[in-house]
């Protein structure tokens, strides 16, 4: 039969976030950016615990009841709740600066999707996962299944273009 087309039906299209972030030129870039600081701060934790081992042989060569042996055992025990300390800061500010980096990615990513659906007749974009179904992966069939797009036309999918979008004002390295 003929196509009708309803001037009030809302126009939908879709988006496949997953792919625009992993495929994100700036989020990536931010990304290595910073496992090269945890790469970095891994490395100074690990001297520490090193420094905290030697100490450790060194308290075992003194003899119980030795007045040098009890200092050390309470300036080990510092170093050890000092390193636990920094530790869990460390992992915190990292969490902290990971979540930051992709809320705002996604806020620029939302801003390109408002762009472009003001500059076209969209009125609404829904998001979905373009990745194709692995009926050998029983994980993979039920998140094809349960997801909310069943079907789309091609045009209908603006993955490709928002992601041209967004890397065009990425940040040249």
């Amino acid at each position: 039969g003929a196509k009708v087309h309803d001037a009030l039906s809302p126009r939908v299209a879709v988006v496949d976030l997953n792919f625009v972030f992993k495929n994100h030129i700036d989020l990536q870039r931010r990304v290595d950016q910073m496992k090269a600081e945890a790469k970095l701060a891994d490395l100074e934790m690990k001297t520490r615990q090193e420094d905290i081992k030697r100490f450790r042989d060194e308290l075992a060569e003194l003899e119980a009841g030795d007045p040098q042996r009890e200092k050390m055992v309470k300036e080990m025990t510092q170093a050890v709740e000092a390193l636990k300390v920094h530790r869990d800061r460390q992992v915190k500010l990292f969490k902290q600066r990971e979540a930051e980096i992709y809320y705002t990615i996604y806020q620029d990513i939302q801003d390109e999707l408002h762009d472009y659906i003001e500059e076209t007749d969209i009125d609404v974009v829904i998001r979905f996962n373009g990745e194709p179904m692995d009926r050998s992966d029983p994980e993979s069939v039920v998140k094809k299944l349960n997801q909310g797009v069943v079907l789309a036309k091609r045009h209908a999918d603006l993955t490709p273009i928002i992601l041209d979008r967004v890397n065009s004002k990425a940040a040249p390295n």
